[in-house]
């Protein structure tokens, strides 16, 4: 059985794993790629970034990949 959506769990384990590196960190950015899917860019206080994706009840996690951001807000 595939899943399709994430659980509690899923949430519980993932901030469980993330809270250590983007702890303390601001967003700096925030884009809006789709109707469902946000891009948060994330800096440290020693300025360290990171990019955290999430995409609503499918993902959430940190990505190196340089995503296409639409010019504006889709609406």
């Amino acid at each position: 059985m595939v899943k399709k959506e994430f659980t509690s769990f899923d949430v519980a384990a993932v901030v469980r794993e993330l809270k250590n590196s983007i702890l303390g960190s601001r967003v700096s950015k925030l884009y809006q790629l789709d109707s469902k899917t946000l891009l948060f860019k994330l800096r440290t206080r020693s300025g360290t970034v990171f990019r955290l994706i999430m995409e609503a009840g499918k993902r959430l996690h940190l990505t190196n990949y340089a995503l296409e951001k639409p010019l504006t807000p889709p609406g």
